[in-house]
C-alpha cells in the first residue's frame, strides 16, 4: 500500500527501524511522523509512506480468490 502519509500511518501497527527490526508504532510516534509530514508540507515537500504486510502463501493465495486475482 502506498498513499499519503496522514492515510497510511492509520492501517499501520509497526515499522521499521534503522536496523530494519520491527518496532511498535505507538501513538507518540505516530504523532511525531504527522507532524513530520506536516513540516514538510510547509516546505512544498510532497510525502509517501508505503506500507507492507507478510503474508503466508495460504493467506496470498486467498487474497487472490477473493479478489478476482488481483487484476484490477
Amino acid at each position: 500500500m502506498k498513499g499519503t502519509s496522514e492515510i497510511v500511518v492509520e492501517y499501520c501497527d509497526y515499522f521499521l527501524d534503522n536496523n530494519g527490526e520491527n518496532q511498535k508504532l505507538t501513538e507518540r510516534y505516530r504523532q511525531e511522523l504527522t507532524e513530520l509530514s506536516e513540516y514538510y508540507s510547509t516546505k512544498s515537500y510532497r510525502t509517501i509512506m508505503i506500507a507492507f504486510k507478510d503474508l503466508s502463501q495460504s493467506e496470498y493465495d486467498q487474497l487472490l480468490r477473493d479478489n478476482n486475482g488481483c487484476k484490477e
